[in-house]
């Protein structure tokens, strides 16, 4: 795995294009004021990011999935995880809602990857809480 989780920088921003991302999916750019978590492989160049969730009806998430400058939009439902973190071993599980295509992209590939930005993400989301975390993957 060469994936790791950050706080957005900057220098991604503008590498990644992410503001762009952000207003496709929210109307306005991202918030000078805040701070933004990113799973990113540099020498894939690929990031995961949430940018919807939960939902208010169904508790579902949307994240994206930049594949080399081609967003990848996932739909994923916590399922099967520790309702505290006072749960040891503390569990998050995702299961996922749609199926991630892209041309010229063996989906396989594809779902590979995101288990592997999607753990990366989730552990350095609730390290602090939970060193010991363990992420599943339903798909």
């Amino acid at each position: 795995m060469s994936f790791f989780f950050e706080t957005l920088t900057k220098e991604a921003i503008k590498q990644f294009r992410v503001d762009q991302m952000w207003r496709s999916y929210h109307g306005g750019g991202l918030r000078p004021d805040a701070s933004y978590c990113i799973a990113i492989d540099r020498e894939r160049s690929i990031y995961f990011m949430f940018v919807h969730g939960p939902d208010r009806d169904d508790g579902s998430h949307t994240a994206v999935l930049n594949w080399k400058g081609k967003l990848i939009t996932v739909r994923l439902i916590r399922e099967d995880g520790s309702k505290s973190f006072d749960e040891r071993p503390f569990r998050v599980g995702w299961k996922l809602l749609n199926k991630p295509t892209l041309e010229s992209t063996p989906q396989q590939e594809i779902l590979q990857t995101l288990k592997e930005a999607l753990t990366v993400y989730s552990r350095g989301k609730i390290w602090a809480r939970a060193p010991d975390a363990i992420v599943n993957c339903y798909f």
